[in-house]
């Protein structure tokens, strides 16, 4: 067994909550220096993920993937507790915005309030929410590609008609001819 140790400035409190495949990275949280902060340890030492931007600070990392390399849990805004999802790349940002603005979902009427689990791939996140009023569970796939930008469905839109265009044009295929020999 091995102590992980905590965040600095808390008041000596740690929680390990889950582990990656081969256990070289736990997720859990700790009482550090700003509140109640999710982390991500390896052999290296524990790190803290911060906190999503709103409210009181508070975060709590629930799993972690196969590789280590995602996070997910929850953590404080202005609506309350709300889903993240972490990556060493992005950092901790709110799984509502990643369906909405990276992936053009439409979740009128859902606040994520925490994902509870991840994919050993990283890429299929379920938690709960509420949603019109109501707690309910849920299911997100990360595995398609993101929403297009604009100017990209502008694009498409022009190679669509191209292709379009050119369907509608005759075939001219070329007569067969003998092969002279020189």
């Amino acid at each position: 067994m091995v102590g992980l140790g905590d965040l600095p400035g808390g008041s000596s409190f740690s929680a390990a909550i889950s582990t990656n495949a081969d256990g070289s990275v736990v997720a859990g949280w700790s009482d550090s220096a700003a509140g109640f902060e999710a982390f991500r340890w390896t052999a290296g030492g524990m790190v803290g993920l911060g906190d999503l931007p709103g409210g009181n600070f508070f975060s709590f990392a629930n799993d972690v993937s196969a590789s280590g390399d995602t996070i997910v849990g929850y953590g404080a805004t202005s609506s309350g507790g709300e889903a993240f999802y972490w990556t060493a790349g992005s950092g901790m940002r709110r799984m509502y915005d990643i369906l909405t603005l990276d992936h053009g979902l439409d979740l009128t009427d859902w606040v994520l309030r925490e994902a509870m689990a991840v994919s050993d791939d990283g890429l299929t996140i379920v938690g709960y929410g509420d949603h019109n009023g109501n707690k309910e569970a849920w299911i997100a796939s990360l595995a398609t590609a993101p929403a297009p930008e604009p100017a990209a469905l502008g694009l498409f839109g022009l190679g669509l008609a191209a292709l379009a265009a050119a369907r509608r044009r005759p075939r001219v295929t070329a007569a067969p001819h003998a092969e002279t020999a020189a």
